[in-house]
């Protein structure tokens, strides 16, 4: 072990060989940029990340604890003095979020349909009138009383709006998750999944202990060091 240490202690003077890399990140590379083409052009990924970071030093913030509201954490918002100023945070994995198996799991799974529609006016609406005013309760700002009154709605009017419209709802350009299960084209309750998503996202320690906020970091981050990068591929051909 000695000797192992003291070989490394020698060669710290040498050039750097190389970069490590966490390996669930190296998994978001290959979903972002290719892991074939940052291979093939290996020196010129390594520089494209120093130059991004160079120019983008803030986004190494990383607060394992910080104040609940604190915009680090989910935006500018009203302040509740009443609770405890700060939480503890385990940033979590980008590529495996707590909780997202066990929701696709729920929304994968056989679900008996019973419809339930009456003969009144107001259950036999349109559906481009019923898909209006979800929209409508939509564009309220992401609070948990805008998740009920959806959910109320359906179930008292038994509206049954398509997958169509439930799919587009899940498309979060974060949840790569998503993008999966519609390649895969698995029966999915689009429905049950994106009301789901919809309240975990309501619950602001999950957003940094799952690891959602660590991927959206990790994904921009990267978004950004593609500019560079393909960019550098491009000035030398």
């Amino acid at each position: 072990m000695t000797e192992l240490v003291m070989d490394a202690r020698r060669d710290q003077s040498k050039e750097r060989i190389g970069y490590a890399i966490h390996a669930h990140c190296w998994v978001l590379v290959d979903r972002v940029i290719g892991q074939d083409i940052v291979q093939k052009h290996l020196r010129k990924f390594t520089l494209a990340a120093q130059a991004y970071w160079v120019r983008n030093s803030d986004d190494w913030r990383a607060m394992p604890d910080h104040p609940i509201h604190d915009v680090l954490c989910y935006g500018p918002q009203e302040i509740d003095w009443h609770m405890v100023l700060f939480y503890p945070r385990s940033l979590g994995s980008p590529l495996r979020m707590q909780g997202m198996r066990k929701l696709i799991a729920q929304a994968t799974r056989g679900d008996p349909r019973v419809n339930l529609r009456g003969n009144s006016v107001i259950l036999d609406l349109p559906l481009d009138i019923a898909i209006l005013v979800i929209d409508l309760i939509f564009k309220r700002p992401r609070c948990r009383e805008r998740l009920s009154d959806i959910n109320s709605l359906l179930e008292a009017l038994q509206w049954k709006l398509p997958d169509t419209y439930w799919k587009a709802r899940c498309e979060y350009w974060f949840l790569f998750e998503i993008d999966d299960l519609i390649k895969e084209n698995r029966a999915v309750n689009w429905k049950r999944l994106c009301l789901a998503m919809e309240e975990l996202l309501l619950d602001k320690i999950w957003y940094c202990n799952s690891g959602l906020k660590a991927r959206q970091q990790a994904l921009m981050s990267l978004e950004g060091i593609k500019e560079y990068f393909l960019g550098m591929i491009d000035s030398s051909t």
